[in-house]
């Protein structure tokens, strides 16, 4: 297997590890558990913004295009945030 798909795999991998601790925060009444699930999820996001900007370096991750401002207007309006 090729490192760029590893990498991606990784990565994909690590987003839904952010999801599932984000969802386990909002249930655990606990508040000692809950900012260690907390902590966990913060290590997590800064393992995966590294390696998403390693993956980029190396050609393996094109960042999100940026939206038009024709489309941030429209969503603003949307959701009547003007």
């Amino acid at each position: 297997m090729e490192e760029k798909y590893m990498v991606n795999d990784v990565l994909n991998t690590s987003e839904e590890t952010i999801k599932e601790y984000t969802n386990s925060i909002l249930e655990i009444e606990n508040e000692e558990f809950r900012s260690l699930i907390q902590s966990l999820r913060e290590a997590e996001e800064s393992f995966q913004y590294n390696l998403k900007n390693t993956a980029q370096s190396k050609g393996y991750y094109k960042k999100n295009q940026l939206i038009s401002e024709n489309k941030v207007e429209k969503i603003r309006k949307e959701f009547d945030l003007e």
